[in-house]
């Protein structure tokens, strides 16, 4: 599925989560950014797909931002507390994770 939904550049994952590091001095590899930029691609997606149902649900031509509010908290909870947590089978990683994607300070 790569090429689908928005690309984020390298440089703007870097600095989204420079906005967050305690340590002027932390490093993030170039696997880590590209890691993150997924990540953020398939919760843009995801985001997308689900307020698009959400207006259909309200039988509307156009999704505005009142539906990705409406949908926004279930999708945050979603990918914060884990399938597990919920009851449902647990999923696996959907890309693979090595030792190089960590980040070091």
């Amino acid at each position: 599925m790569e090429g689908v939904g928005p690309c984020f550049p390298k440089e703007l994952v870097s600095k989204l989560l420079r906005l967050h590091f305690r340590d002027d001095k932390t490093k993030v590899s170039g696997d880590a950014l590209l890691l993150v930029a997924e990540l953020l691609r398939v919760f843009v997606v995801e985001a997308a797909i689900r307020s698009v149902r959400q207006a259909q649900a309200e039988d509307l031509a156009c999704v505005d931002v009142d539906q990705l509010e409406k949908v926004l908290p279930q999708l945050l909870l979603n990918r914060c507390v884990g399938s597990q947590a919920r009851g449902r089978q647990k999923r696996g990683p959907v890309l693979p994770l090595t030792s190089k994607l960590w980040v070091t300070s």
